[in-house]
């Protein structure tokens, strides 16, 4: 029977990998620097083994960033999965945290990253509820007022459109379709 990782162990095992992948570094050249196996890593990042001091200090130098990055954001309140700051550290570690924040970034559009924050944040909400999840709503309102009209004058009932047309999609949130696709 195997051990759960320790809270504090797999969260700075996720902050390991999230800079590890951001500096570009595969786990085998991150061992090489600091005498291990690309399997040792993999456990301290999935914080399966617990890193030392001495070790977790030759890390942070081979990463570029202070001992203390490992523990940023770290609060007694990480230990319950609630949406948390560790909660945000696992979501941008796993590919899917880490495309979606590459392409954000991607967006120069002050106007259209609020849109883009308020459609995820409706469409969080309509899976909660659709879980059965009841309670407020998810994260805070953004760029404008929920519910009105789209660009093309239709009034969605969850929120405004940037530009183009807007819809419903199947899971019943407003959808921003641009004109020039299909």
């Amino acid at each position: 029977m195997t051990k759960a990782p320790d809270e504090i162990d797999a969260y700075i095992g996720a902050r390991l990998k999230m800079r590890r992948q951001a500096k570009g570094m595969s786990q085998e050249q991150l061992g090489h620097e600091i005498g291990l196996t690309f399997q040792q890593v993999q456990k301290y990042e999935k914080g399966l083994n617990r890193i030392g001091a001495g070790r977790l200090f030759h890390i942070a130098e081979v990463l570029g960033v202070d001992v203390g990055f490992f523990y940023e954001g770290l609060t007694r309140q990480d230990r319950a999965s609630d949406g948390t700051e560790g909660d945000l550290v696992r979501f941008f570690s796993s590919s899917e945290g880490r495309a979606l924040a590459r392409a954000f970034s991607r967006i120069d559009n002050p106007h259209t990253r609020s849109r883009l924050i308020e459609l995820v944040r409706t469409i969080a909400e309509s899976d909660r509820m659709a879980h059965g999840q009841v309670g407020g709503p998810v994260g805070s309102q953004v760029g404008g007022q929920m519910g009105g009209q789209g660009a093309a004058g239709q009034t969605t009932g969850q929120g405004t459109a940037a530009a183009g047309t807007t819809g419903r999609s199947a899971l019943g949130v407003t959808v921003l379709r641009d004109p020039g696709r299909r």
